[in-house]
């Protein structure tokens, strides 16, 4: 698989108002899902994720207190509350930065 761009950006919670960074983007034009290394996002944000048979949630590390809830939808976790703001200009506001033009992976 070809890695087209790499990129960040930073997207808010609408239910908790917590802004979440997202580092390392990788742009694969053939993979028509969002994915998300848990281990990583986990440790770019300071939060820890808790796994249940039909959701999920995104905890504070030190407060526990839940930033962000995810249900299951065709099999994966999804979060509704992270919309791209072009579908859902109510709930979360994206900003991104384009890293590199062209990277083969």
């Amino acid at each position: 698989m070809t890695i087209s761009h790499i990129g960040y950006a930073s997207c808010v919670s609408s239910t908790s108002c917590t802004c979440f960074s997202l580092y390392d983007i990788l742009h694969v034009s053939h993979i028509n899902k969002n994915l998300l290394s848990v281990s990583k996002f986990g440790r770019d944000n300071n939060v820890f994720f808790e796994f249940h048979p039909h959701s999920c949630y995104v905890k504070h590390h030190v407060t526990k207190h839940i930033l962000l809830q995810g249900t299951i939808k065709d099999d994966l976790y999804v979060f509704p509350d992270l919309r791209s703001s072009v579908f859902s200009a109510n709930y979360t506001s994206f900003k991104s930065e384009k890293i590199s033009s062209s990277l083969m992976a």
